[in-house]
């Protein structure tokens, strides 16, 4: 039997995030996803034929995200047909769990390239798009047993059942923004986003080089006056927008990488999956993260930086309050911002966050990252990744 090999990063990249409606409407998801395939091509340099599979996450694969998007995406950016690819659906998780098959894949010696991504475009297809007429895709049966509930009540749940303020959710969600918008201005995304050109509603084909969905203008104020949408605690403000976008990171065994003299950035070190309740459905991370933890001998104080998906501000706040950290002061959390302000194109998210804390690795010279997210129908993920400082 092989010995397992380490997985290595030697790349990643995503477009800038759209926000419904927004900069890059006007696209259609594939030629997102086909987007940064190129651009990894471009900045790693090797032939696409050595590729030995894409594996595209995408959560509302229908209409134009069907057909096997990652094929679609593979054959519109030009890569020779001889590159195969997959489509996989773990709702919001989907990216990051190519990540974490693309890692397996090689760490097992089936494969040496791979490259991991991920692609939403929720202006054309919005969540639930794949449902089907009169919800078809749910067996009354087990409905009947895990009654389906719109997600943003999913987040009133878990910010009751762990007993978090209203001020602090909105307090958290104002974080988000201010830390994007200082990390826009620094400079801290030039290395990770791709500028696509895309059409527009109005006007000319323009060059789309930032994400439309930071805000310089949010104030606690301005976030505490802003309706529930349920009657309970969260608002427009602290669930994530709707976005289109996508991400892609390339994977290699380190043999390959230093046959190809190509810089490791990072070693995928640990990866976990779990199933949480389905109702309330958000708290995969507070489960993921332990277990991820336990796989790779560490514990969360020795995590430099983590990211946990903002799909709702109650969801960090939760994980941070029953894994006994505090997520309004934590200077590890999200530290160019997460994707209550960059926005959550839900197949591309788990691609993108490892992406961002990849860069902020690097820009701050640290070891550890960790990447948790939560998912549709009560699913966690978690990814550790590793470079050398």
């Amino acid at each position: 039997m092989k010995e397992l090999r380490e997985a290595v990063i030697v790349d990643a990249v995503r477009t800038p995030i759209g926000k419904r409606n927004g900069s890059l409407a006007g696209l259609r998801p594939d030629e997102l996803a086909s987007h940064v395939l190129r651009e990894l091509l471009k900045r790693t340099g090797i032939e696409a034929g050595i590729v030995d599979d894409v594996i595209m996450g995408c959560n509302t694969q229908t209409a134009q995200q069907g057909a096997n998007i990652g094929r679609m995406a593979v054959l519109g950016a030009g890569f020779p047909y001889t590159v195969p690819a997959c489509s996989l659906n773990r709702a919001c998780g989907s990216s990051q769990q190519a990540v974490n098959f693309g890692a397996q894949s090689i760490a097992t010696g089936n494969a040496d390239v791979v490259i991991a991504a991920g692609v939403e475009h929720m202006t054309l297809l919005p969540i639930g798009s794949d449902f089907g007429e009169g919800f078809a895709a749910f067996n009354p049966k087990t409905v009947e047993e895990y009654p389906v509930i719109p997600m943003t009540m999913s987040a009133d749940t878990m910010a009751e059942k762990y007993e978090l303020a209203r001020e602090d959710l909105d307090k958290f969600a104002l974080w988000s923004h201010e830390k994007a918008v200082a990390a826009w201005d620094a400079g801290k995304f030039a290395n990770e986003v791709a500028p696509i050109k895309a059409p527009q509603i109005e006007g000319e084909d323009v060059l789309v080089e930032k994400d439309d969905s930071p805000r310089r203008d949010s104030t606690l104020e301005k976030l505490n006056s802003l309706p529930p949408l349920h009657g309970g605690t969260t608002t427009a403000a602290n669930a994530c927008p709707i976005n289109d976008g996508a991400a892609a990171v390339m994977l290699m065994s380190r043999e390959k990488a230093d046959e190809l003299s190509l810089k490791d950035r990072a070693v995928v070190t640990a990866q976990a999956v779990v199933g949480v309740e389905p109702v309330t459905c958000l708290e995969g991370p507070i489960f993921v993260i332990p277990k991820c933890l336990e796989r790779a001998g560490m514990t969360l104080d020795e995590m430099n930086l983590i990211e946990i998906n903002e799909a709702f501000a109650s969801v960090v706040l939760a994980t941070a309050k029953a894994l006994e950290f505090d997520a309004l002061s934590d200077g590890r959390l999200a530290v160019h911002g997460g994707s209550l302000a960059l926005g959550h194109p839900l197949g591309a998210s788990g691609a993108r966050l490892i992406t961002t804390i990849l860069n902020a690795l690097e820009d701050k010279n640290l070891k550890y990252g960790m990447v948790s997210m939560c998912c549709g129908l009560g699913l966690g993920t978690a990814t550790i990744i590793e470079r050398e400082k």
